[in-house]
């Protein structure tokens, strides 16, 4: 028998009421966790596993695992590559994870383990969150109107899975802290539309920029009571009142930007979700192209079949965008706020155009699961993609519409 490999800690971490509530959905999963990635495996769960001494393991432990040559080779030293037929984990029995059964829990690689966890330590406060692209995580996280709301909770995790944060952008802990919670108040400020919101947001992330650029770390907290006053005042709605949505760029640029047309899509879930978005937006069969007036007439009359849907639930574009700032440790994942705040609104905005198509090639507003679902498969096709972020920069730039009052036009729906 394997000494134990990854040994558990339980610590105290700040938690959103959806993360307490999770367990493995396992086999009823409509889009498991295991089918249609690479998982990467640490060196320590890689050199394990060569070592493996099993009937029923041994020869793939010795074959499926696929050494990695580049990047970070402590965290992804090698990876276990899936079916090229079914999109499975070779490792995978009856939708059973082999290794968790023969070998035990504490065998699983971290990621694994972790998924679809991120387990966070910054300026001395830890948190967990999760990834939407888990199918469970993502229903759970939508549906409920207090899934976002913050606790203490006890949560046994790996230390070796713990992201230590250290100091950013010249800023104290304290700071630091004061930062990321206020651009969540922010986002739940319920005077104003999310659109709203996410406008004021972005000029904070500006203003903190600008100021960060500048060496003037000290006004960072002042910057922030000077937002969220505004927020409660009543100045920010009135300032920005006047701003008119543009549907035409929005849908432009993000339908470009989502380009997939399922590319990717392993499940028939995804797939058909892909398909769907295309549909809604106008492109035919394989077609990779429409009319710039039809695609906008239908993204026009998505929206407003999406309108009626998010009236019976309207807190689930916010729990999104709660979930998306809180797990990449908003702002400041990027060389600056406002680069961080880019993506976000990207990600947003495709989601958005995303239901919108959905709605259209229905015919009729989406059912709280449909929207659940196509957030999820966004997440999973999208999110964790490095080079989806990279092109989502290059494409704002060259439409020219990276400045801060141009976003504000693709807020406003």
């Amino acid at each position: 028998m394997m000494a134990i490999l990854h040994p558990l800690k339980r610590v105290e971490a700040i938690v959103p009421n959806y993360v307490t509530r999770f367990s493995c959905v396992g086999p009823s999963c409509p889009d498991s966790c295991c089918t249609g990635w690479s998982v990467s495996i640490d060196r320590k769960t890689h050199v394990a596993y060569q070592q493996v001494q099993h009937t029923h393991l041994s020869d793939r432990m010795q074959t499926k695992l696929l050494r990695n040559r580049k990047g970070h080779q402590e965290l992804a030293y090698s990876r276990v590559e899936m079916d090229t037929q079914s999109g499975d984990c070779p490792f995978m029995e009856e939708k059973l994870c082999a290794v968790q059964r023969e070998l035990g829990e504490d065998k699983l690689s971290n990621t694994c383990f972790s998924y679809p966890r991120f387990t966070t330590e910054v300026a001395g406060t830890r948190q967990q969150t999760m990834t939407l692209s888990c199918p469970e995580a993502a229903r759970l996280a939508l549906t409920s109107a207090d899934a976002m709301e913050f606790s203490q909770a006890a949560m046994l995790v790996r230390p070796e899975q713990i992201n230590v944060v250290t100091k950013r952008w010249g800023l104290d802990p304290e700071t630091t802290n004061t930062l990321r919670f206020s651009s969540l108040q922010i986002v739940r400020a319920s005077n104003l539309d999310l659109w709203e919101r996410l406008a004021v947001l972005g000029f904070m992330c500006e203003t903190v920029s600008n100021l960060v650029r500048k060496g003037e770390q000290a006004q960072v907290e002042a910057a922030i009571l000077q937002t969220r006053t505004a927020c409660t005042s009543g100045a920010a709605k009135e300032a920005l009142s006047p701003l008119l949505p543009d549907h035409s760029a929005q849908v432009i640029i993000f339908s470009e930007l989502w380009a997939g047309r399922g590319v990717g899509a392993k499940s028939e879930v995804q797939r058909q979700v892909s398909r769907e978005v295309a549909e809604g937006l106008g492109f035919a069969g394989e077609a990779l192209s429409t009319d710039h007036a039809t695609l906008v007439a239908r993204y026009q009359s998505g929206l407003t079949k999406l309108h009626t849907a998010l009236d019976e639930a309207p807190f689930i574009l916010q729990n999104y965008v709660l979930n998306d700032m809180f797990r990449e440790l908003f702002p400041f994942e990027g060389s600056d706020a406002t680069e961080h705040y880019r993506r976000l609104v990207v990600r947003y905005g495709i989601v958005r155009l995303m239901l919108a198509a959905r709605c259209e090639a229905k015919g009729r507003p989406l059912l709280l699961d449909e929207i659940v679902e196509t957030i999820q498969v966004f997440a999973r096709l999208h999110q964790h993609n490095a080079q989806f972020a990279k092109r989502a920069e290059e494409s704002l730039k060259k439409a020219n519409w990276d400045t801060l009052e141009k976003m504000f036009r693709f807020l406003r729906d």
